[in-house]
C-alpha cells in the first residue's frame, strides 16, 4: 500500500515527499492499526510472564538435591606419640586419610526423584501460563460484551431521541399531548442511566485487561461474542499432573531408604612410622561399618509413603472435580446456545420498533405501543448479549479445563 502511495507522481517532488513523511509521523499510528483480537492480548500477557521464573525454579530444585546428596569431605588425621622412659625412647607417627561412602542407593533415588520434580516445575509453569491465559480471555471477552452492550443501548437511545423529536413536532402542531413528551424524556433518562452503568463497567473491564497485558491505550477490538468452535477434552490437566508427578517422586524417594547398614561406611588409608631401637614403616587400612541393630530409616520411609498416599488421594479428588467442572461448563455452553437459537434475530427487534414508530407517525399506533416496542427491543437485545457472554464464559472455562498436558 505504502509503496503504491510513494510511487504516485505527486510524491516524486522532494518537497511534497518530505511534507508527506512528516504527516505520517504526526498522524497517530492507531489510524493505521487493525483491530486486536483475543489472541493478540493473550500473546502480550504471555510475554509479560517472565520465562526466568521456570529457569530459577529448576535451578533451585537441582541445587537443593545437590545439597542433600553431597558427600562429606575426606578427613586428614595426623598423630604423633613420643614415649620416654629410663631406658626407653619410642616415637610413633601416623598420617591417614578417611572418606565416608554410601552403598544404600538413596542418593540415586533422590536424584531420580529430582528429575521428576523438574517435570513438576514445568507443569507448574504450564499451569500458571494457562491461568494467566484464562484470566486474559475472561477480561477480553468482558470488554467485548460491554462494548456490544453499550453499542446496543446507544442505538436504542438514538431512536428514542428521534422519537422525541417526532413527538415534539406533533405536540407543537396540537396532535400530541405535552405529557407524551415527558414520558419519552423519562424513557430516555432510564436508557441513559443504563448506558452510564454499562460505561462504568466497561472502564473497569479495560482496567482488568490492561493490568494483565500492560496495554495502556485503548485498542479497537474484534471477535464474535458467541463461540462457534468445539473443544476436545484432555486426559489430564496440568494441576492434576503436578500431583501425579509428586506422588511418583515421593514413592521413588521412599524406595531409597531402608538400608541403614549400607550407609556411612568409612574407608581409611595411611602411613605409620615407628622408631624405637630401629625405625619401622607401615601402611594403615581401616574400614568402619555402622551396626544396623534396628532400622532407623523406618520413620522416614513411612512418612514418605504416607505423603505419597495423601497426594494420590488429592489427585483422585482433583480429577473428579475437574471432570465435574468440564461437564458443568459443557452443559452451560449448550443451554445458552439452545436459548439463543430459540430467540428471534436482533434484526427483527429493530424492524419491529421502527415499524411501530412509523405506525405512530401515521396515527395507527399510540405512544404506549412505541415505548413498549423500544423497551422490548432493549430488553431482548440485552438478554441476547448476556446469553452470548455466558456462553463465552463457559467456553473460556472449557479452554482452561482442557489445557494441554506437558509431556
Amino acid at each position: 500500500m505504502f509503496l503504491a502511495i510513494f510511487s504516485m507522481p505527486i510524491l516524486k517532488s522532494p518537497m511534497v515527499a518530505r511534507i508527506f513523511c512528516v504527516f505520517l509521523m504526526v498522524v497517530p499510528s492507531s489510524l493505521f492499526a487493525e483491530s486486536w483480537d483475543e489472541e493478540t492480548f493473550v500473546t502480550l500477557a504471555k510475554e509479560l510472564n517472565s520465562k526466568e521464573r521456570l529457569a530459577a525454579e529448576l535451578d533451585l530444585e537441582r541445587a537443593e538435591v545437590s545439597e542433600r546428596t553431597a558427600y562429606e569431605l575426606p578427613s586428614l588425621s595426623l598423630e604423633y606419640e613420643p614415649l620416654w622412659g629410663p631406658e626407653l625412647r619410642r616415637d610413633e607417627i601416623v598420617v591417614g586419610i578417611s572418606q565416608s561412602v554410601d552403598l544404600s542407593g538413596w542418593r540415586g533415588a533422590l536424584r531420580e526423584a529430582s528429575s521428576l520434580r523438574e517435570q513438576k516445575a514445568k507443569a507448574r509453569a504450564a499451569l500458571l501460563e494457562s491461568e494467566i491465559e484464562a484470566a486474559v480471555r475472561h477480561a477480553f471477552w468482558r470488554v467485548r460484551f460491554l462494548e456490544e452492550k453499550t453499542q446496543l443501548i446507544k442505538g436504542v437511545e438514538a431512536r428514542l431521541k428521534d422519537t422525541l423529536g417526532m413527538i415534539k413536532a406533533r405536540a407543537n402542531a396540537g396532535d400530541a399531548a405535552g405529557l407524551d413528551v415527558v414520558r419519552v424524556h423519562r424513557q430516555i433518562a432510564l436508557v441513559a442511566a443504563e448506558q452510564a452503568r454499562a460505561t462504568i463497567e466497561l472502564e473497569e473491564a479495560w482496567g482488568d485487561l490492561t493490568a494483565w497485558t500492560g496495554v495502556q491505550e485503548r485498542q479497537s477490538t474484534q471477535g464474535n461474542l458467541l463461540p462457534d468452535a468445539t473443544l476436545e477434552t484432555t486426559a489430564e490437566h496440568p494441576s492434576e499432573q503436578i500431583l501425579r508427578i509428586e506422588e511418583q517422586a515421593l514413592e521413588l524417594e521412599a524406595s531409597g531408604w531402608g538400608s541403614p547398614g549400607f550407609r556411612n561406611w568409612e574407608i581409611g588409608a595411611g602411613y605409620r612410622f615407628e622408631r624405637e631401637a630401629e625405625a619401622a614403616h607401615g601402611v594403615l587400612v581401616s574400614l568402619t561399618i555402622p551396626l544396623a541393630l534396628w532400622n532407623i530409616d523406618a520413620p522416614l520411609k513411612e512418612s514418605l509413603e504416607a505423603k505419597a498416599t495423601l497426594v494420590q488421594v488429592e489427585a483422585d479428588e482433583l480429577g473428579r472435580r475437574l471432570m465435574a467442572a468440564r461437564d458443568s461448563a459443557s452443559r452451560r455452553l449448550q443451554v445458552t446456545r439452545d436459548a439463543l437459537a430459540a430467540m428471534p434475530p436482533a434484526t427483527e427487534d429493530v424492524l419491529l420498533s421502527d415499524g411501530v414508530r412509523k405506525a405512530y407517525g401515521a396515527d395507527e399506533a399510540n405512544l404506549f405501543d412505541v415505548i413498549e416496542a423500544m423497551r422490548s427491543e432493549l430488553e431482548l437485545g440485552l438478554t441476547r448479549i448476556e446469553l452470548e457472554w455466558e456462553a463465552r464464559r463457559a467456553f473460556v472455562d472449557l479452554q482452561f479445563l482442557n489445557t494441554a498436558v506437558v509431556k
